[in-house]
């Protein structure tokens, strides 16, 4: 397969490893847990809003989450965290249907002002943590 194809195929109908950071040479583990990801959160959400979502930040190599400033111990480093936005829906208002919707979830971080992105994660036991951005840091809060 034209190595092109193979970037387009991911591990559930509606995400690709590209738009998940998990191109060719990915860890094993990674992939895994991005396809947990997928199949537990991303495409019960996308169903659930009847609308695509869109991976704004995947999988970051450590070298590259320390580039953007991404927390020491990030799930994104481990495959188990996307940053995703929908059309028409800010960051609180996707938490709250995410919420809403009854989707199983390790953590959801969502963002006040202008930012459309929320970030979610999976891993095999999770806490159902939601959090708010906040200045520097974070708070628990629901939206």
């Amino acid at each position: 397969m034209p190595d092109g194809l193979a970037s387009q195929l991911g591990p559930t109908p509606h995400f690709t490893w590209t738009e998940l950071g998990a191109e060719k040479g990915s860890p094993e583990s990674v992939r895994e847990a991005l396809t947990q990801l997928c199949v537990h959160v991303l495409e019960p959400l996308r169903a659930a809003l009847g609308q695509a979502l869109y991976v704004s930040s995947g999988y970051r190599t450590p070298e590259h989450n320390a580039d953007v400033g991404g927390a020491k111990r990030s799930q994104h480093t481990l495959g188990e965290a996307v940053d995703v936005w929908t059309k028409g829906l800010s960051s609180r208002a996707l938490a709250a249907k995410l919420l809403a919707s009854g989707v199983p979830f390790d953590q959801v971080i969502w963002y006040g002002g202008d930012d459309e992105h929320v970030h979610v994660s999976w891993r095999v036991d999770p806490r159902g943590q939601v959090l708010r951005k906040w200045g520097t840091g974070y708070r628990a809060q629901r939206p």
